[in-house]
């Protein structure tokens, strides 16, 4: 399971024109949060949660200290349930359609060693 990427490209599948095959360097960029999305048949039951978690984890032990993901409107309140701090939003054309989304952030720390 992986909810995080070390590529440089926030948001968008194959067709998204921005797409970067660079790779972030842990310690000075943020690890990318992607595609987080539940079936609805399995909302509200720590499925997200738990590849968060997972995904917060497993970036931290790569060496990164800090999250970075394009949220959806819907998604900004489990985001900022987790941390994630919104900066100002952003609107995105989509093959002709207007999408919002919202730029977000969050500090890893390391957790206390005792």
């Amino acid at each position: 399971m992986r909810g995080w990427s070390r590529f440089a490209t926030l948001f968008g599948g194959d067709r998204y024109a921005d797409r970067s095959a660079v790779l972030l360097v842990p310690g000075q960029d943020a690890a990318r949060i992607r595609a987080m999305f539940t079936a609805p048949g399995f909302a509200r039951r720590g499925v997200g949660s738990a590849i968060m978690a997972a995904s917060e984890a497993a970036a931290r032990k790569a060496g990164f200290d800090k999250l970075a993901l394009m949220a959806t409107l819907s998604g900004v309140p489990f985001y900022e349930s987790h941390g994630f701090v919104a900066e100002p939003g952003i609107t995105v054309d989509a093959d002709g359609i207007a999408v919002p989304f919202v730029p977000m952030t969050k500090a890893l720390h390391t957790p206390d060693a005792s």
